[in-house]
């Protein structure tokens, strides 16, 4: 009866969840009932707990108003279905409901079913595979006087359910799981696959030894992962992580379908592939004789081309010792080769298919390759498809708005023979009607396919229209061909991030100025003006959430230069990336034991009061939770604004669990686990003023952070004086210290050549840094012009090893160049964002920091700057500065109750002190946590063991406060080194869990 209950349950939830989207109205007589829905496509039996109403999620609502009596009413719901007929029919006595009273219900609220014939039928459907079958359905909503038996409200909906991304058909490459894996010959495969879903995330993974099932293969983290790709085909990108010859590779597509509980995911079977290793015909001599290593260098790195067009690469060939060799030659090919060939000589002539390819050269084992984008002739109409040689300026494009005063220009050449090119002449002029009217401005010739603006020319004037032409040059001078010219306009949106910038740009280019983009604004003070809230209303903003200096907004990109303008706005920024303080790593390992209570505390243990403990983290996975502490009373709170308790994405959730599971090993067994999740940080602030003066939790612990400065690390930003404020001296916040002692960098800036870049040694300007391809990294500069009045103006750009600016697809250079100053950007910071190294392998990019010109000298005003990459780089020159590593606003707060924990094991354990010199962290604990065939390491799992170590605490001793049971913590730390006192690397040393949970019981 439970089961037939609670599917029924499901049933009703999901006809009245699926009807109109928007409100639906009936009133009969003085009675009006209102039903408001959502629309969803798939739904679960799990989703409803019979013995637990309250536990089932929120899928409708119903609202009545009476009318000008009082009388007793009951509600009544009929569903019928298409395919089956009468389903059955759920009630609720609402008793006497008083004249002009309001009533609200929810699907938790019914409590009486009967089912019909059809509904058994259908029970029985829906308990084979979990799901309500795909059906048309109706529903009957009525109101019934129980005093006449008459009808006084009614209402009925059609609805249709379709089970969207239950069915996925892996095409290929691979085989199933339990067959050989097939051979592929290219390290570049296509995935294909057939679903009715429309949204999609790819995962492929390399099968360790051992592993031969899905849930193995799944418990290691994914090689690559993509998210939201198109259906039905997916080419693994060139610039992802190579795929390594003779190892096995496991690949599986998730549909996304909406449910009751939100988006779910619905995994496909498993299918794996090695990559075969094809002998090379240059790798050896003709006797046998192995060939020297030599190195490889494609140019172009990156090409657009036209359906059938053709486009020239060569291959410049070095040894070891970087002196060039003349007599090899490569081997090329075309990967996937149905893109397109390219003959001895390096002329690629792109296939009738649009899409993406990698033109590779190779020699031994020596390999390097160009990605080339194809483009469709109706897409690259502009285009010449010619013989003739062609020049497209790619950034920027025609009629584009910029909005930096010293764009970067960026060009590309194609044709029959590149090699009668020996440089490009790069024209710009000013005012007129076309390019020839103009007035010129300069000219620069230069070899290559970009060019920065020239430091030594003027800057350009807002509001002006410019032209730029590209001319390719012989030997003789003589131009062989021109581009048509582009024109732009200047427009200085000073107060945007350049972030921001970049992406406007890209809307404007697209088409998408009416999409709507999440967006912080920062007043000038530490409280709203309420006449900024309304100006925000007049330019169309919706309010997200006001915290402090903070506002959070969704606006439409064409409302930015609005926005911008406003005169109480200091700033406007995206919502900062997240960074989780914890790093994969692949080793062998046990499946953990997960406590579901501590050695030596009973349930119900009488010496130990309930205890309340918050977990911070930016999504969460609840069945996944559930599973790891099943006997704990769980509560989920989502404070993003789209109300996502899983996140952004699978990271989200993944690394939560894994915090959870350390937390785990030593709750107290009476403890109530609050797990609450946020995306931004005024999001955070107001979860944190929630659980703590609503909820009044004991504990809270923070893994999670955002790749932002809030202030020179020494806790004086708002935000860092906000949590000292909202945590007083009650509830303790044990924080992670960060990973960043391996990807820190801090120096007083230094100039010796004048020439505005700094000095990173005396030997180079730039820092050098070794990224690998597939992984994403931020980079965070910032400096101590705090105070929102910033004098001095530093940049960020990255370089290739050829001393190359890197540009992204539109021509944007990887930088970040806001602009400082009082009416301007008003924070000393600058961010680039999920840089992608676009280069196989791992190899040497370069960082450059730079003061804009006409700003003052930094090095004259003693500015001391820091540095940020996460995640960690694979090494650099200068190497990085592992003291005052603290990158969190929560580790550098200055507070008592917030506690940072560092990882005792860990080198790349964030060391302190904090800028104004507070010995940081306060303890450090073991940072690994371990799960199936992998690991994952870092201060995320250090900090919820000390969280539960001052759960333990505050649980036997309920009254003592934050420095009571601080000062208790202290009696079981440990210097891992042996020295006494307090220090930067461990703070107070090692908490050794065993012996004070051996002391807190006895």
């Amino acid at each position: 009866m439970l089961l037939r209950k609670a599917v029924f349950g499901a049933l009703l939830a999901v006809y009245c969840l699926l009807g109109p989207s928007t409100d639906a109205y009936a009133q009969s007589g003085d009675l009006v009932v209102r039903i408001e829905v959502q629309p969803i496509e798939t739904l679960r039996l799990a989703d409803f707990d019979p013995v637990r109403p309250a536990a089932s999620p929120v899928v409708f609502r119903v609202f009545l108003t009476a009318g000008t009596q009082t009388r007793p009413l009951r509600i009544e719901v009929d569903v019928e279905s298409e395919s089956f007929g009468f389903l059955g029919t759920a009630s609720l006595d609402l008793g006497a409901v008083s004249a002009a009273q309001t009533v609200m219900l929810t699907n938790q609220d019914f409590d009486t079913y009967e089912l019909g014939d059809a509904g058994n039928l259908v029970i029985e459907l829906a308990t084979e595979r979990g799901l309500l079958p795909p059906d048309d359905y109706y529903f009957i909503l009525r109101v019934i006087d129980l005093a006449t038996g008459g009808e006084v409200g009614t209402d009925t909906g059609v609805i249709t359910t379709t089970n969207s991304g239950t069915q996925i058909e892996l095409v290929g490459p691979g085989t199933p799981l339990d067959q050989e894996p097939d051979l592929i010959p290219t390290p570049y495969p296509i995935f294909q696959w057939f679903s009715d879903a429309t949204r999609f995330n790819f995962s492929l993974y390399e099968v360790q030894p051992g592993q031969s099932s899905a849930e193995d293969i799944v418990a290691s983290l994914p090689v690559f992962e993509q998210s939201n790709v198109a259906p039905g085909t997916f080419v693994y990108p060139n610039a992802a992580e190579e795929l390594v010859s003779g190892r096995r590779y496991a690949w599986q597509i998730d549909a996304i379908s909406t449910t009751s509980s939100g988006d779910e995911r619905f995994p496909s079977e498993m299918r794996w592939f090695v990559v075969e290793d094809i002998d090379n015909p240059l790798s050896e001599e003709d006797d046998g004789t192995e060939l020297p290593s030599v190195q490889l260098r494609v140019e172009p790195q990156e090409a657009i081309v036209a359906t059938s067009e053709t486009a020239f690469f060569e291959a410049s060939v070095q040894d070891m010792n970087d002196i060039p060799i003349y007599d090899r030659v490569p081997v090329w090919t075309v990967v996937p080769d149905h893109m397109g060939s390219i003959d001895e000589n390096g002329v690629f002539t792109a296939g009738p298919q649009s899409g993406v390819a990698a033109v590779v050269a190779t020699i031994g084992d020596s390999e390097d390759y160009a990605a080339v984008e194809i483009l469709d002739r109706a897409e690259d109409g502009d285009r010449a498809v010619a013989d003739e040689p062609d020049i497209q300026v790619l950034s920027p494009v025609d009629g584009q708005i910029i909005l930096e005063p010293e764009p970067t220009f960026a060009w590309l050449f194609s044709g029959p023979d590149s090699s009668s090119v020996s440089s490009f002449l790069l024209s710009v002029r000013k005012g007129g009607d076309s390019f020839e009217t103009s007035i010129p401005i300069w000219e620069n010739e230069l070899a290559g396919s970009s060019m920065p603006y020239p430091p030594d020319e003027e800057l350009l004037d807002a509001g002006a229209t410019y032209f730029v032409r590209v001319a390719a040059l012989d030997s003789a001078k003589t131009p062989v061909a021109e581009s048509r010219p582009v024109a732009f306009t200047l427009e200085r949106e000073d107060k945007l991030s350049y972030e921001l910038q970049g992406e406007l740009e890209s809307a404007r280019a697209e088409g998408r100025d009416s999409t709507l983009v999440r967006v912080l604004i920062q007043a000038g003070t530490d409280f709203v003006d309420p006449t900024l809230l309304d100006a925000l209303e007049g330019i169309g903003a919706t309010l997200e959430l006001v915290e402090g200096p903070w506002i959070q907004i969704s606006i439409a990109y064409s409302a930015l230069s609005a926005l911008a303008d406003l005169d109480l706005v200091d700033l406007v920024t995206m919502p900062s990336p997240h960074e989780y303080l914890a790093a994969p790593e692949i080793a062998s390992g046990e499946r953990p034991l997960i406590l579901s209570s501590v050695k030596g505390i009973a349930a119900g243990d009488s010496r130990f009061a309930p205890v309340d403990v918050a977990v911070f983290e930016f999504g969460f996975d609840p069945a996944a939770i559930q599973a790891l502490l099943p006997e704990a009373n769980l509560r989920f709170y989502s404070f993003r604004a789209d109300e996502r308790i899983e996140g952004s994405g699978s990271a989200d959730s993944r690394h939560a669990s894994a915090v959870v599971q350390a937390l785990g090993e030593h709750l107290p067994p009476n403890a109530t686990v609050h797990l609450v999740n946020f995306d931004t940080e005024p999001e955070f602030h107001h979860a944190l003023d929630y659980v703590v003066h609503e909820l009044g939790v004991s504990v809270i612990t923070c893994s999670v952070s955002w790749a932002n400065a809030y202030d020179h690390y020494d806790g004086s930003s708002y935000f860092s004086r906000r949590i000292a404020q909202l945590l007083g001296t009650k509830t303790p916040l044990v924080a992670a210290a960060g990973n960043f002692a391996e990807s820190h960098w801090q120096a007083q800036y230094g100039d010796s050549d004048s020439d505005g870049i700094h000095d990173f040694d005396p030997f180079a300007e730039m820092l050098e840094v070794k990224l690998t391809n597939g992984r994403f990294y931020n980079f965070l500069l910032s400096w101590n012009d705090w105070g929102g009045d910033p004098r001095v103006d530093l940049d960020i750009e990255l370089y290739n090893a050829a001393g190359e600016l890197l540009l992204d697809r539109r021509g944007r250079p990887y930088a970040s160049r806001s602009v400082q100053g009082p009416t301007e950007y008003a924070q000393p910071v600058e961010r680039v964002r999920a840089f992608r190294p676009i280069y196989p392998g791992t190899r040497s990019y370069y960082v450059k920091v730079f003061r804009k010109r006409g700003t003052p000298d930094p090095a004259a005003r003693g500015t001391e700057f820091e540095l940020y990459v996460s995640p960690p780089p694979e090494g650099s020159t200068p190497g990085p500065v592992a003291l005052s590593s603290l990158a969190s606003g929560l580790a550098t707060t200055d507070s008592r109750s917030v506690i940072p924990v560092g990882a005792n094991e860990l080198t790349h354990s964030s060391q302190g002190p904090t800028n104004d010199g507070r010995i940081r962290p306060d303890f450090s604990a073991d940072g690994t946590v371990e799960f199936g065939e992998g690991r994952i390491r870092g201060t995320s799992f250090a900090a919820p063991r000390v969280a539960a170590a001052m759960a333990l605490i505050v649980s036997r001793h309920p009254g003592w406060s934050v420095e009571e049971a601080y000062d208790y913590l202290r009696r079981f730390a440990v210097q891992p080194d042996g020295t006494p006192g307090k220090n930067a690397r461990f703070g107070w040393g090692q908490v050794d869990m065993d012996a004070l949970v051996e002391a807190i019981t006895q």
